[in-house]
C-alpha cells in the first residue's frame, strides 16, 4: 500500500470512528455538556473527533465508550 493510500485509509478510519461516537451520543440525547461532565473530555476536542478531525487516544476512546456503555472494539470495527 502506498503512502498516500494509507493516508487516506487513515482519514477514512478517522471519519468512522467519529460518525460512530456521534451517533451513540445523539441516540443517548447527550448533549456535549453532558458528556464533558461526565468523561472529563473536553468539548473542542471531542467535536474534532466526531467531525474525523482528530484522532482519539486510547485513554479519550475508553472514558467515551466507558460512558456510553460500549465496547471500544464496537466503535473501531
Amino acid at each position: 500500500m502506498k503512502k498516500r493510500e494509507r493516508d487516506q485509509a487513515h482519514t477514512d478510519w478517522l471519519v468512522m470512528v467519529g460518525h460512530r461516537l456521534k451517533d451513540i451520543r445523539k441516540a443517548r440525547g447527550y448533549t456535549y455538556t453532558v458528556v464533558t461532565e461526565n468523561t472529563g473530555v473536553p468539548r473542542g476536542p471531542l467535536t474534532e473527533i466526531e467531525k474525523g478531525e482528530r484522532e482519539p487516544s486510547l485513554r479519550v476512546m475508553w472514558k467515551l465508550c466507558r460512558w456510553y456503555g460500549v465496547s471500544v472494539d464496537e466503535i473501531i470495527n
